[in-house]
């Protein structure tokens, strides 16, 4: 094979893939939830007492391994990075019942469902203040 034509196949590739990785990327669900949980919506969203709620329960439950903020620590990750941002509430309720051997996460499916969407909520919460503009500068003197 010339010069020209292995140059040529390696741009190619190098195009593709980005494109082939965001589709991957795309079609991943947060720790492999089942797709039929993806647009499930959360019967307690907006809720201030569901955040309260949560925050009760993730004292009690959660914060050992995530933190008191959910700011993980060593091999536990933390509930505020984009990953967990970018899942839906079916996601995130699923994940919470389920757990995950692979990653340590234990299964909650002894709490309620309506104890699991307040955790939700209270994950939601998590590092959900949107960042201060700069303030403008001053243009008198």
């Amino acid at each position: 094979m010339t010069f020209r034509k292995r140059l040529g196949k390696a741009l190619l590739m190098a195009g593709i893939a980005p494109v082939m990785l965001a589709a991957a990327a795309d079609n991943q669900n947060f720790h492999n939830a089942p797709a039929a949980v993806k647009n499930v919506k959360s019967p307690l969203a907006g809720q201030a007492g569901a955040v309260q709620a949560g925050g009760k329960l993730f004292l009690a439950k959660c914060r050992r391994c995530h933190g008191t903020e959910g700011q993980g620590g060593g091999n536990t990750p933390a509930l505020t990075r984009a990953e967990v941002r970018a899942a839906t509430d079916g996601e995130l309720f699923w994940f919470i019942a389920n757990g995950s051997e692979e990653t340590g996460m234990p299964a909650w499916d002894n709490l309620s469902d309506t104890e699991r969407w307040q955790l939700v909520a209270f994950v939601r919460s998590l590092g959900g203040k949107p960042a201060s503009p700069a303030p403008a500068a001053s243009t008198t003197k």
